[in-house]
């Protein structure tokens, strides 16, 4: 019967090796050829049957899947980093810090942010394709985090600083944050005062 259950397991697990988080498909696949092997031989006794099937049962039901969260805890504590610096919205354009918040929200919102659900293979034959469908929807929010972060980078916020000459005329001088004005295009004995 464990030799049954086990090759149910297998056939449905197989390909999902990336999502266990406890036990082996591997070890539970050996267990099941020895106990294959084990009930061919006629000598043995009950007592290495039961061994086998115990041991094969174990494997059976030590084997977990789960899908994995780390990455995306890791961008949004990039992200929040972001957001904390003293110069974080002076920095980049509102819409874009906005979209930044409302992305580090949308995956704390996430439930698999801080509770990434394992699955049984033995009481779940879904349990492999179960934790894919997590991941998959982990590595979506992940995406749109990063594409937020992407997008800060590509819209710092644009000055203009306005002087007013000592001839009487204006000059406006424009970048985005942190430019510096190179003190060759507006002479310090030119400049009547600035706004």
């Amino acid at each position: 019967n464990e030799i049954v259950k086990a090759g149910q397991i297998l056939s449905a697990q197989n390909g999902y090796n990336d999502y266990v988080v406890q036990g082996s498909y591997d070890s539970l696949a050996q267990h099941n050829q020895e106990a294959q092997n084990r009930i061919t031989v006629r000598a043995q006794t009950q007592t290495d049957i039961d061994n086998q099937r115990t041991a094969l049962q174990n494997a059976a039901t030590a084997l977990y899947y789960g899908a994995s969260n780390t990455a995306l805890r890791n961008k949004v504590a990039e992200a929040e980093a972001v957001i904390a610096t003293s110069d974080y919205e002076a920095k980049y354009t509102l819409a874009a810090s906005e979209a930044l918040e409302a992305e580090v929200a949308s995956a704390k919102a996430l439930s698999y942010y801080t509770n990434v659900p394992t699955y049984q293979a033995y009481n779940n034959q879904n349990a492999g394709k179960n934790a894919q469908s997590d991941q998959a929807a982990i590595d979506a929010v992940l995406s749109d985090l990063q594409a937020a972060l992407d997008n800060l980078n590509r819209n710092k916020a644009y000055y203009s600083h306005i002087f007013n000459m000592a001839d009487g005329t204006k000059k406006t001088l424009s970048g985005v944050y942190g430019y510096v004005i190179p003190s060759a295009s507006i002479p310090a004995n030119t400049v009547k005062e600035s706004d």
